[in-house]
């Protein structure tokens, strides 16, 4: 691993975690939303800027089993496209964060993201009508409590509310 950066994931997207240890990110300023599978969380909150792409590979290596050789360039791909997509960038000051852990040991997968709402040709991939793009945080709202994810829940507003 050549990147000695520390990442860090951006504090507007929220990190909503699901049922099997899955996760939604959700970025409510673009709407955009893409699943997370368990090894993607637990990168996802290393992401603090302290810990570089070694790091980040020796954890993996502590509480995963079935690490695959390509494990390397899994995550320097799957913080890559952190990085490009907004949802992380680099800090140039490092300063203390925390995070809390369970103990439970991973199974190994790929680190990735998986869209959720819109596919590339701006269509949704969930039998929605060819006309019904999400254009907007309002749609992909929408589209998320579809998949029974409330946006209120996702971003902390209105929990415990129930109409």
């Amino acid at each position: 691993m050549e990147n000695d950066k520390n990442p860090i994931a951006n504090p507007v997207i929220v990190l909503r975690e699901e049922f099997d240890d899955w996760a939604v990110l959700f970025d409510p300023d673009s709407g955009d939303a893409f699943g997370l599978n368990p090894v993607s969380v637990f990168i996802w909150k290393l992401l603090d800027g302290t810990h570089n792409d070694r790091d980040l590979l020796n954890k993996l290596l502590e509480k995963c089993k079935n690490v695959p050789e390509e494990v390397e360039s899994d995550i320097t791909e799957f913080v890559n496209d952190l990085v490009e997509r907004g949802f992380a960038g680099y800090e140039t000051t490092v300063e203390e964060r925390r995070f809390e852990m369970d103990d439970k040991e991973l199974t190994y997968e790929k680190p990735r993201l998986l869209i959720l709402g819109a596919s590339d040709s701006g269509a949704s991939d969930n039998a929605e009508p060819e006309d019904s793009a999400m254009c907007d945080v309002g749609q992909a709202a929408a589209y998320i409590c579809g998949l029974g994810f409330s946006p209120a829940l996702l971003c902390g507003e209105g929990a415990g509310d129930e109409g």
